[in-house]
């Protein structure tokens, strides 16, 4: 066998080898790019469902945040209207007419006094009620309850419209502030229903 038959020999078994190792590096390389692929699937299926659910609770918070946000701003929408209105009822009674503010309250302190109280009233309601006013009161009390102890004070201090009865440390509060803020829930259980449609169990 000459030199040359032997250099082909050599050659061809080379490129046997050559071909079989590209042959098992390309069926290596597709195996490692088939499962890349297969990996990178379940990750972009598995970082789908995540995005998914995550989106979903941002929602679900965003909802529920929306929601509680426009509860409290129907909440406080409610209860600046209904301090509207009792801040109006309150300055109503407040500029009654002289003589319907002295027949009110004429009313409202026989409905209270035992005759044995001190009567405060407010020093700015004296021309109000006129000078004849203790008086009278004093009179129409003892003829209700037989007693002649009311002693009618004015003071200085403001009270808002309405009186004070003091006996024996005990306050009886009887100003219009006092008599809103008494009366407050009630009015605004009233006031819910006649602005919002709330019954009187409180639903809408």
């Amino acid at each position: 066998m000459g030199l040359s038959d032997i250099i082909r020999k050599i050659e061809e078994k080379s490129r046997r080898e050559a071909d079989g190792i590209l042959s098992s590096a390309r069926e290596e390389a597709e195996r490692k790019i088939a499962t890349a692929r297969s990996e990178g699937e379940v990750l972009i299926k598995q970082k789908r469902e995540d995005t998914l659910k995550r989106i979903a609770s941002i929602e679900k918070t965003a909802r529920g945040r929306g929601e509680m946000k426009a509860r409290q701003i129907v909440q406080r929408t409610k209860a600046e209207l209904i301090d509207e209105v009792l801040e109006k009822c309150l300055r109503e009674l407040q500029k009654m007419p002289a003589a319907d503010y002295r027949q009110f309250l004429l009313e409202l302190i026989l409905s209270h006094a035992r005759g044995d109280e001190e009567l405060i009233l407010e020093e700015t309601d004296k021309e109000r009620l006129g000078a004849d006013f203790p008086r009278v009161v004093s009179e129409k009390v003892r003829e209700r309850t037989g007693m002649t102890g009311l002693k009618v004070t004015f003071e200085p201090a403001p009270l808002g419209g309405g009186f004070l009865l003091r006996s024996g440390g005990v306050e009886l509060d009887s100003t219009f502030p006092a008599l809103m803020k008494s009366m407050r829930d009630s009015l605004e259980l009233f006031l819910a229903g006649f602005l919002f449609g709330v019954n009187e169990d409180g639903r809408v």
